[in-house]
């Protein structure tokens, strides 16, 4: 019997994920202050599209490689899915 494959990528997860629950909390993120802060999908999206239209105008077009150099945090994952959204191609650097 044949193997059926399905390749999914992230950017299609993401936006499913956020078009079926948009009001759900996705995850929790760090204030200064040090309490933790809820973010929902749509919350994330939003920031998201922010981050990818900054990125656009700073130059990432797709298939031009981007490289990141950060501490892993909420901003690592907004510009991780911008890039996708833009389709450039991340180069993630681990300061830590």
């Amino acid at each position: 019997m044949p193997v059926l494959l399905m390749i999914v990528d992230g950017m299609s997860l993401f936006v499913n994920r956020v078009s079926a629950t948009p009001d759900e909390q996705a995850l929790l993120t760090a204030a200064p202050d040090g309490t933790f802060r809820p973010r929902t999908w749509a919350q994330i999206h939003a920031d998201v599209q922010r981050w990818a239209a900054a990125l656009h105008q700073a130059g990432a077009r797709s298939g031009e490689p981007v490289v990141q150099w950060s501490e892993n945090c909420y901003q690592w994952i907004l510009a991780d899915l911008a890039l996708q959204m833009l389709q450039a191609i991340h180069v993630p650097l681990h300061a830590s």
